[in-house]
């Protein structure tokens, strides 16, 4: 990861945070029918906890907040993510039968 970093581009950094999803400016997740599950950590930017409290008013999304988690969570410890993922596709699937 750290290799890659290394190779991204200052214009890549800067248009990432120009381009940046604002679910305010995107009222359709509110009404999204499908099963979704939106996870921030406690450590994460504003704006992700943001994305997530608005995602949270989608009644068919699952969200989560993993205390003392920052954005790299997902790479470092699967071991606690995996099975949450496991928890939320189970309850789809099961939901679907």
């Amino acid at each position: 990861m750290a290799e890659y970093a290394r190779k991204i581009t200052s214009q890549a950094y800067r248009a990432f945070f120009i381009n940046t999803l604002d679910l305010s400016k995107l009222p359709e997740y509110k009404t999204a029918d499908i099963p979704m599950l939106a996870i921030c950590g406690s450590r994460e930017t504003r704006d992700m906890k943001v994305s997530l409290a608005l995602l949270s008013e989608n009644s068919r999304c699952k969200t989560i907040t993993l205390q003392g988690a920052n954005h790299d969570f997902p790479m470092r410890n699967a071991k606690e993510l995996n099975p949450i993922l496991e928890k939320f596709f189970r309850c789809v699937y099961q939901s679907e039968k």
